[in-house]
């Protein structure tokens, strides 16, 4: 299945809109406003969440493994601030820690 299957236009119906994105894959926007990015078929972000909800909350996945507790954590224990307010550098810092792993190490 391709993103311009027919069949990946059921799966994404009327509610679901696709937008290419940068290098990281694809970005669904749902009609009520959530947003997810995906990268082959999995939940997937190397720069910030891969689900951002309309109201603000947000899920972190690393080739469709939810890291979301391991990223706050980290965040945490670093001194971090939190993710609304990072710049490239914590972006960068985030790819470097949790790409290879897929959230786990």
């Amino acid at each position: 299945m391709t993103w311009g299957s027919p069949r990946a236009d059921i799966i994404l119906k009327a509610t679901y809109w696709l937008r290419s994105q940068k290098a990281d894959g694809k970005q669904v926007v749902k009609s009520g406003g959530d947003r997810l990015w995906f990268e082959d078929y999995r939940m997937h972000r190397l720069d910030g969440p891969a689900l951002v909800y309309a109201n603000g909350k947000c899920r972190w996945y690393v080739r469709g493994v939810d890291i979301t507790d391991d990223v706050l954590m980290w965040v945490h224990e670093n001194g971090l601030p939190p993710p609304s307010k990072w710049t490239d550098k914590e972006r960068v810092f985030f790819a470097l820690r949790f790409s290879d792993t897929g959230g786990v190490q």
